[in-house]
């Protein structure tokens, strides 16, 4: 009991509560002194924030000036896409700061993700002795569009013999752009025989490709008046052909029209 009285009376002693002030003191003062450090080491205060502005959908090089004048620098992630235009941000990190309300310091680093400025390629598939429809189906999961041209093999009637790209034969595993186009040449079978020539008046390229497709006729475009870009020849419209609608042709053979771009 004395032992407790002891320690009692010390803890209310002048002594006592002199150094246990004097240590609170201390450890307030510490404290607020490394609060005013690190403020004054990281530039902390609202004057110092950097408002980060929205680059999505905008080109790389319209940005490179705007973020070297603000004091900030950037890192660039590629990716090859087909669904927005090459050369351009889809991503950001941090992100904006109207949509985010979050500021950032000078020389911080922003990271970007642009699409590509190369065009996103794809592997040929082999398609050789495959049917139509199965061969048509593989370059369109590959994201290739196809055009047909026929030609007599006794062996076969509408599976694939050749294909080619730009008119040249393509193997199996050779790189193209995707969304191009390949000539798939198919077997007439035994026999030949003759198609029904659809109309292709008022048509485009595409159109009358793909109603072709579904005789065994392919398409020779003679001329192509007012065509001047390669815009201009994939909106023109056929305005003549031969054989003319209704009429018949050799399975296989070419139906030649000439197209208008008004």
């Amino acid at each position: 009991m004395r032992t407790l009285g002891n320690i009692g009376r010390f803890l209310i002693s002048r002594q006592f509560l002199f150094h246990f002030g004097a240590g609170l003191l201390t450890m307030i003062l510490l404290f607020y002194c490394t609060v005013w450090y690190l403020k004054s080491y990281t530039h902390h205060g609202k004057e110092n924030y950097i408002t980060l502005p929205d680059f999505i959908g905008m080109p790389l090089e319209e940005i490179d000036g705007k973020l070297t004048s603000l004091g900030l620098r950037y890192q660039i992630d590629s990716v090859s896409t087909d669904k927005y235009p090459r050369g351009t941000v889809i991503r950001q990190d941090p992100g904006p700061t109207d949509s985010t309300g979050q500021f950032v310091k000078e020389g911080r680093t922003v990271y970007l993700t642009v699409v590509s400025k190369s065009p996103l390629m794809v592997s040929m598939p082999d398609l050789v002795y495959k049917s139509k429809k199965h061969a048509e189906g593989i370059l369109k999961i590959v994201g290739l569009k196809v055009k047909y041209t026929y030609k007599p093999y006794p062996d076969c009637k509408d599976c694939v013999i050749e294909q080619k790209y730009k008119a040249r034969p393509i193997s199996k595993g050779d790189k193209v752009e995707k969304g191009s186009t390949i000539e798939l040449v198919l077997g007439q079978g035994r026999g030949g025989g003759t198609e029904t020539v659809p109309d292709l008046t008022g048509k485009t390229i595409d159109e009358a490709n793909s109603s072709l497709n579904r005789v065994a006729l392919s398409l020779y475009a003679a001329s192509c008046e007012g065509c001047v870009t390669r815009k201009d020849s994939v909106s023109a419209r056929i305005y003549r052909q031969s054989p003319g609608a209704g009429g018949e042709a050799s399975s296989g053979s070419e139906v030649t029209v000439w197209l208008r771009n008004d």
